[in-house]
């Protein structure tokens, strides 16, 4: 009977030949052992010459890959799974200034789909949608566009109908009629715009 931690050298079957010989040399009982493979996009970890039944191979792999799901250990034919570093892994989704995201897809525990949003006043640089990771690359993320903080100090002298209170304008324009703003084919109105943060001002005309 062989012991659980030895293995047969050469071939176990064998038989006598008609010339009274063997058909093949005689096995020989050996230890288990493995030796350290090579792991593309990884490496193995405390490397060692070889390996003892049951040892565990521990290896890690290069940045944005990831192992194989379980743990391979030295066996009688080898080690009982292949250690690989499979496909580029996602990683966190892209910060974006004043926003935040919310997950809208995953694969085990990574997220590779989210979608953005902007905090109070401030507006995404483009339409909605979701961004998506592909091989480990994420799309290139919206912005949120600052708004202009107006302050009644800003309509002084502009000849506006009423003075609001301070408030924040977001991305974009508003117009504000003026006093006596009628003429004879049109009203006439002050247009703030906002550019990202920055305020521009066009006087009643």
């Amino acid at each position: 009977m062989i012991p659980l931690d030895k293995k047969i050298d050469r071939s176990s079957d064998i038989h006598c030949t008609e010339t009274g010989e063997w058909s093949h040399p005689i096995p020989k009982c050996k230890e288990i052992t493995c030796t350290a493979p090579d792991i593309p996009n990884g490496e193995v970890v405390e490397k060692r010459q070889e390996y003892q039944k049951d040892a565990i191979l521990k290896y890690r792999c290069s940045p944005g890959f990831k192992p194989r799901e379980g743990i391979p250990r030295c066996a009688k034919f080898g080690w009982t799974l292949n250690p690989e570093c499979d496909g580029k892994i996602c990683p966190s989704p892209p910060y974006v200034e004043n926003g935040d995201y919310t997950p809208s897809g995953y694969d085990g525990k990574e997220i590779t789909m989210v979608y953005y949003t902007c905090q109070s006043y401030y507006v995404l640089n483009e339409q909605p949608r979701y961004y998506k990771c592909v091989n480990g690359k994420w799309e290139t993320p919206p912005k949120c566009l600052k708004p202009c903080e107006i302050t009644p100090e800003i309509f002084e002298g502009h000849n506006v109908e009423s003075i609001p209170e301070k408030f924040y304008l977001p991305h974009g324009e508003q117009r504000f009629y003026c006093k006596y703003s009628y003429s004879e084919w049109r009203w006439l109105y002050m247009t703030l715009t906002c550019s990202d943060g920055k305020l521009n001002i066009t006087p009643c005309q």
